[in-house]
C-alpha cells in the first residue's frame, strides 16, 4: 500500500514537472515613492512628498499548476535595482530629498486567468531589500547642502540599510509581454530610533518580457 502511494505521488510530481513552464525575462518600471515617517512618542506625522522612482532588473517565472480549467498559478522572483525615497518638510522651513538605491529580491505568488496566450494576473508576496547607496539632499531659501547617507545601526547612521516588506500586483499578459501596476510597502520600520517609525512605499507601472514561447 506505501509502496503504492510513493508511486503515484512520484507520477504526479513528474507529471507537474512535464507541464511546467520556467522563463527567464527583464522588467523595468517606472512610477513613484514615498519614505513616509511618523513619530509615535509625540503623536506627529511627518509632512512627506512622493519623489519619481523607478525599478528594472531580471525576472524568472516558474508556472507549474493549474488552477480550475483556464487558471495556472506559479511563483515569480528575480534581482531588481530599485530607486526609492521621498521628499520630506524639515522643522524651521525647508525641504530634505532622501534618494535610496536597492537591490531588492521578490518573491510572489502568481497566478493567471488564461485566453490562449494572453492572460489576467495577479501576484502577491514578500520583497527583501538592502540599500547600496543613497543620498541626503537638504534646501533652504538661503543654502543647498548634498550628502552621502549612512546605513547600519550606529550612532552615524541616518537609517538601517535593510528593507523587508510586501509586493501586490496585477494586470495583463499579450504573448511574452506582462504589464501590471505594483504597490510596494516596508513592513518593517527603517529608523534607528525607538519612536520613530520610517517605511519605504512605490507604485510602480512595470513592463516585464519574457523570453520563450
Amino acid at each position: 500500500m506505501n509502496k503504492t502511494i510513493l508511486f503515484l505521488f512520484i507520477a504526479v510530481l513528474m507529471a507537474s514537472y512535464a507541464q511546467a513552464q520556467v522563463k527567464f525575462g527583464v522588467r523595468a518600471g517606472a512610477g513613484f515613492t514615498d519614505l513616509w515617517q511618523i513619530n509615535e512618542k509625540a503623536n506627529l506625522a511627518t509632512s512627506t512628498t512622493m519623489i519619481p522612482g523607478f525599478q528594472a532588473g531580471v525576472i524568472v517565472e516558474y508556472i507549474g499548476g493549474q488552477f480550475g480549467t483556464n487558471s495556472s498559478t506559479g511563483f515569480q522572483t528575480g534581482l531588481l535595482f530599485a530607486k526609492m525615497g521621498g521628499k520630506t518638510s524639515l522643522i524651521g522651513g525647508g525641504e530634505r530629498t532622501t534618494n535610496l538605491n536597492y537591490l531588492q529580491l521578490p518573491l510572489n505568488f502568481v497566478i493567471k486567468r488564461n485566453f490562449s496566450r494572453n492572460a489576467l494576473i495577479g501576484y502577491i508576496g514578500p520583497y527583501f531589500g538592502y540599500a547600496i547607496s543613497g543620498k541626503n539632499k537638504t534646501e533652504s531659501r538661503t543654502i543647498e547642502v548634498e550628502k552621502d547617507i549612512t546605513f547600519g545601526t550606529g550612532s552615524d547612521a541616518f537609517m538601517k540599510g535593510f528593507d523587508a516588506g510586501i509586493v501586490v500586483g496585477g494586470g495583463f499578459q499579450f504573448g511574452n509581454f506582462q504589464i501590471a501596476p505594483e504597490l510596494k510597502g516596508s513592513l518593517l520600520s527603517l529608523s534607528n530610533y525607538k519612536d520613530v517609525k520610517m517605511t519605504n512605499i512605490g507604485i510602480f507601472l512595470n513592463v516585464t518580457y519574457l523570453f520563450g514561447r
